[in-house]
């Protein structure tokens, strides 16, 4: 694992992208603290299709009891009036 500043990464990318090239983790700091990794691109993410995603939201609402029985009692509970 190799670590960098975020200024590092600004004045040394090209270093930063090697090393990930290589299959070496990077992190990345912001003073002193961890922001994020740079990793190797091992193949490109799957799009996802929308209508599959539609259909799996669709089927988890329909599997879950309704929190509220109508939108009255939704706003009060907001409002903290029960």
């Amino acid at each position: 694992m190799k670590k960098m500043t975020a200024r590092e990464l600004k004045n040394e990318t090209g270093q930063a992208l090697q090393w990930a090239a290589l299959g070496e983790k990077v992190l990345i700091t912001r003073r002193g603290k961890p922001v994020a990794w740079l990793i190797q691109a091992t193949e490109t993410p799957e799009a996802i299709d929308p209508e599959a995603a539609w259909k799996d939201i669709e089927a988890t609402i329909a599997s879950q009891a309704p929190a509220f029985e109508n939108w009255q009692s939704a706003t009060d509970w907001s409002r903290g009036r029960v």
